[in-house]
């Protein structure tokens, strides 16, 4: 780089593997600077049955869409969970693998009674589910720090197992909960309002 009389050397970071190729991850997720970016909206999968319904909210949330895991009305789903439990799967690719942090960005809500919760699951492959909630009591430093960013932000620690392709379940627990987005950080997320850009090769 030359300016004036002086010229200064810049190193840039480059990355970019043989395989696999663009072609062979479009369509999916794919982890850029250390993590995995999902429009929670804009799923590749789901797994419904008659009494729940999973659906994308258009215009609502940090990317504009979001995934509503079951109508607020529906009924609850047996929280034992089995391949035909109604989620939604999103594939995505990763160039690492072992201990990740993922966060789940959903929209601020409370349970619809006293008998129902904020739960959603979150399962990596076909390992463990593990279950989340997103309450936080009215009026506490919590539930107004999500107020003001319009999000409930949790996380939790997961392991991938190897490099390569996976798929992210987000599986209906209490009805009517609402998903803008979910990374999966290997470690590269940097502190932001909105989280990271979305991360989807087309």
């Amino acid at each position: 780089m030359t300016f004036g009389n002086q010229t200064k050397e810049v190193f840039v970071p480059v990355f970019n593997p043989a395989n696999p190729t663009v072609e062979e991850l479009r369509g999916m997720y794919v982890e850029d600077n250390g993590c995995v970016s999902i429009n929670a909206g804009k799923f590749h999968r789901k797994v419904e049955n008659s009494g729940i319904k999973i659906r994308t909210i258009k215009g609502l949330g940090y990317e504009n869409d979001c995934v509503l895991l079951g109508e607020a009305t529906q009924n609850v789903p047996n929280m034992w969970f089995t391949n035909k439990s109604p989620k939604a799967e999103y594939d995505f690719y990763t160039f690492n693998g072992g201990n990740a942090t993922v966060h789940v960005y959903a929209l601020p809500l409370f349970p619809i009674n006293s008998k129902h919760d904020t739960r959603y699951g979150i399962m990596i492959d076909d390992g463990m589910v593990q279950w989340m909630t997103t309450s936080a009591k009215e009026y506490s430093s919590q539930w107004r720090l999500n107020v003001f960013r319009n999000s409930t932000i949790s996380t939790i620690n997961v392991n991938v197992d190897k490099p390569g392709k996976h798929t992210l379940k987000l599986i209906c627990a209490d009805p009517g909960m609402i998903i803008q987005k979910v990374v999966i950080d290997f470690g590269g997320m940097k502190r932001s309002y909105l989280g990271p850009n979305v991360t989807y090769i087309k």
